[in-house]
């Protein structure tokens, strides 16, 4: 890969993951509205992240590695590169909040980031690593 595609690469996955945060947002607030009372946040999170990371795997996999190959492989490497920076921020939230004191939204910020830096070098290394034949 020259230094243009790994560019390009990288700005894919921006944009997919720009979209994709849209798309979470929104998958949360509308089953929040509509059964948020009925099964609580928590699914309606989990429902959402479901619905969500299911699109950004098929973004991901077509748009911003174009990889073929196993789907299933593919999509269960893509969930559990997801625990990572979930876990982290379980973490790292109280920690920068409550212990060190930062401002919840900077925090959360300064999270984000460091999670997306984690979600492209897992997904790149893990969720779609191939082989060069197999490569779109």
């Amino acid at each position: 890969m020259t230094k243009t595609d790994s560019f390009a690469e990288k700005l894919r996955f921006l944009a997919v993951g720009g979209f994709n945060t849209v798309l979470g947002f929104g998958l949360f607030s509308l089953l929040q509205y509509l059964v948020g009372e009925q099964i609580g946040e928590v699914f309606v999170l989990l429902l959402a992240h479901l619905g969500s990371s299911t699109v950004a795997f098929v973004l991901h996999r077509r748009v911003t590695f174009r990889v073929s190959g196993s789907v299933l492989k593919d999509y269960l490497r893509f969930q559990t590169v997801y625990i990572i920076p979930v876990g982290f921020n379980l973490v790292a939230l109280p920690v920068l909040t409550r212990v060190i004191g930062v401002n919840v939204y900077v925090a959360q910020a300064l999270i984000t980031v460091v999670n997306v830096l984690i979600s492209y070098i897992g997904h790149k290394y893990f969720s779609f690593r191939r082989n060069d034949e197999h490569s779109a």
